[in-house]
């Protein structure tokens, strides 16, 4: 089942989302009032989106000085939060 070996929590968040799928991650309640829910794949694709932009931005691994908003996408490119 696991596709990556889970030494990186970037790792881990995409073996989960390829076992959950389509189930509910996230519930929150949006700006308008409504409630609203996030599934593996969805988290999984704004992750990747994140994390494409952050490559094409130039942060390579290693790289430092992020925050908890992009930890995800940074932990998926390679970098570390500081």
């Amino acid at each position: 089942m696991a596709q990556f070996n889970e030494n990186s929590m970037g790792a881990i968040f995409q073996n989960r989302a390829q076992q959950y799928g389509d189930k509910t991650l996230v519930i929150y309640k949006s700006k308008s009032g409504k409630w609203e829910e996030i599934s593996w794949n969805k988290l999984n694709e704004m992750v990747r989106d994140l994390s494409m932009f952050l490559i094409k931005r130039g942060v390579q691994p290693g790289d430092k000085g992020f925050t908890q908003p992009t930890l995800i996408g940074v932990k998926n490119v390679g970098c570390f939060k500081v």
